[in-house]
């Protein structure tokens, strides 16, 4: 499984059980925009940079970035108070559920988007990072 394959998997799986609308995957969160955003809520997926090869397994890490609304304005509070903390926390449990995938773990906390980063004045969401290992007919190369 490449990073390709596991990005596509970890959507699907989270499109097929009705969490989500739309995902993207890709290095850099401020390439999605409103424009790219078809419908919500939607899941962005973007690989840390890490992984490591084991003799049977590969580890990747990825954050997974959940937005469940477009936000009025910056003063929307609405959006800190989100559902999406408990919607990417039934995507991370359901993780498992990928064949190929061996264990998920939990790197960060998940948690709301904060007034710091530069898009919670337009969406409102979750984020975390995790580690997912899987398989060694895995190819380590991001295709």
């Amino acid at each position: 499984m490449t990073l390709e394959r596991l990005l596509y998997a970890i959507s699907e799986m989270a499109i097929q059980q009705k969490i989500i609308n739309y995902a993207s995957a890709g290095p850099d969160i401020y390439a999605l925009n409103g424009k790219t955003i078809k419908s919500y809520p939607v899941l962005f997926a973007s690989p840390t940079g890490y992984h490591s090869v084991r003799q049977n397994s590969t580890v990747f890490s990825i954050t997974l970035y959940y937005f469940d609304r477009l936000l009025e304005d910056s003063e929307n509070d609405i959006g800190i108070l989100s559902t999406a903390v408990e919607e990417l926390k039934n995507i991370v449990r359901n993780i498992d559920l990928i064949p190929e995938v061996v264990t998920v773990e939990e790197v960060y906390q998940i948690t709301n988007f904060t007034d710091t980063e530069s898009f919670s004045d337009r969406v409102g969401g979750a984020w975390c990072t995790i580690r997912i290992e899987v398989f060694n007919d895995t190819i380590c190369a991001e295709e």
